[in-house]
């Protein structure tokens, strides 16, 4: 478990599903990394790590915020 399930348990906070950003959102982000200079791995092996791994997390973020009337975070 990460900190913000456990906090989310703790509280006693329902949780939606996890609801992704687009790929095509995700393409956004990870253009602008690259024309930063980021060395990035392939865009389809990268967006498949990154949504398994937010789905670990983003419907936990979202109740906490929801709970504490705080502004969800931007992805991109």
């Amino acid at each position: 478990s990460t900190a913000v399930q456990l906090l989310c348990f703790y509280v006693g906070l329902p949780i939606d599903v996890c609801e992704l950003m687009t790929q095509e959102e995700f393409g956004t982000g990870y253009e602008r990394l690259a024309a930063a200079g980021f060395e990035l791995k392939d865009r389809e092996s990268s967006w498949r790590t990154f949504a398994g791994r937010r789905c670990q997390y983003a419907a936990y973020v979202s109740a906490l915020c929801k709970y504490y009337a705080a502004a969800e975070p931007k992805w991109v």
